[in-house]
């Protein structure tokens, strides 16, 4: 496959499949193995990652300048819903920074890039993802989030760290089994994202080099692509989450895993 082509395919799924509870890193796995896909670099990743960030950006415009005001609020000592979301924001985002940073230390992390551990992981946080969706209340209010909750959210997204367990997918999971409405739990989930992509983004910047001026042209290119896939994404789930359950995304991690571990397998015969 030409490689403007996969490019433009992983873009794609990058912008899928980063605020989807469904596993980015599973997709590529996939594609790794039946189709060839190589790993585009580091620089790759971050233009991808600046475009889904940029779409976060501009879908959230209205709710991050409500949150700055909240905050601002909350530094002349007044508290205000969106002044608590922040800090729940903040706090919900501290666990990452020394999970990432053990991440980076070590390479215990390897052993997951293999395609097996990848489907087994995906399947059985699909089937969390489903029990909390069907078990979750729709009780819990984003504005009135404790901070406790928050602190448990960001715990639970340090898990995906480890390749087929969704970043989406999982804080998700948390803000459902603490009795979040979907739609609510979906929007802290993108909101949370924020940071985590400014984090995963710094550290790429510092550990590795940055990318040739003849790469720029295909580099601008699957930024917009992912950004282009993103905010349609974005703007679509939350409608989804307006209306329906999470039990078709678990349907789908189930038969995804179902087809790695048949191609684990058959290829192993």
């Amino acid at each position: 496959m030409p490689a403007l082509a996969e490019s433009a395919i992983l873009a794609i799924i990058q912008g899928i499949t980063e605020f989807l509870p469904v596993s980015s890193s599973a997709h590529l796995a996939l594609g790794e193995n039946l189709f060839g896909w190589e790993d585009r670099g580091v620089g790759f990743e971050i233009a991808v990652h600046v475009g889904t960030l940029f779409a976060l950006v501009i879908l959230f415009r209205r709710e991050l300048l409500s949150i700055a005001k909240g905050v601002w609020r909350l530094l002349h000592g007044e508290i205000t819903p969106q002044g608590r979301l922040a800090l729940a924001l903040v706090i919900a985002s501290l666990p990452l920074l020394p999970a990432g940073w053990l991440l980076l230390q070590t390479d215990w992390r390897v052993f997951f890039h293999a395609l097996e551990p990848i489907a087994w992981v995906n399947l059985a946080f699909a089937l969390l993802l489903w029990l909390a969706d069907a078990r979750g209340a729709r009780t819990g209010a984003l504005p009135r989030l404790p901070l406790p909750h928050g602190l448990a959210i960001g715990v639970a997204q340090t898990l995906a760290l480890i390749p087929g367990v969704s970043r989406a997918g999982i804080t998700i999971t948390m803000a459902r089994a603490l009795g979040y409405g979907r739609v609510d739990a979906a929007r802290f989930s993108m909101l949370l994202g924020i940071p985590a992509i400014l984090a995963s983004t710094a550290a790429l910047l510092t550990e590795h080099a940055m990318p040739q001026a003849a790469d720029i042209p295909m580099l601008l290119f699957a930024t917009a692509l992912a950004f282009c896939t993103a905010a349609a994404v974005i703007a679509l789930f939350l409608r989804m989450m307006a209306r329906f359950s999470l039990l078709a995304f678990v349907y789908y991690r189930i038969a995804l895993s179902v087809v790695l571990l048949a191609v684990v397998y058959l290829y192993s015969l």
